[in-house]
């Protein structure tokens, strides 16, 4: 289909993805890498595709180096962040990750 890509935007990041109730949209603001204009668009549906990045899977000794070591924070996957600003505003944190879950923070 010579017009797959008609609606598809490269080197775009994702600023934020907001939920309307009012409308029942959702509003994504999005920034174009190349020009930094930013734009927002509204949608009826929004998915995360993590694919794979959304398996949790936390190595045992990290988990066991933190208990023994006398951690006594929070600890969390990627995959169950959650609203992570609202998690991490205002706090120090260590982020720990080889994987691309841990980019996708």
């Amino acid at each position: 289909n010579p017009n797959f890509f008609d609606n598809v935007h490269f080197e775009t990041s994702v600023l934020s993805v907001k939920y309307e109730d009012d409308m029942s949209k959702f509003t994504v603001v999005t920034r174009c890498n190349k020009t930094g204009m930013t734009k927002d668009a509204k949608f009826d549906k929004c998915v995360y595709a993590a694919g794979e990045n959304g398996k949790s899977r936390i190595p045992e000794d990290i988990d066991t180096m933190l208990k023994e070591g006398g951690f006594l924070g929070k600890r969390m996957h990627s995959s169950n962040i959650g609203n992570f600003e609202q998690e991490v505003k205002e706090k120090r944190i260590l982020m720990i990750g080889d994987q691309y879950s841990a980019e996708d923070l």
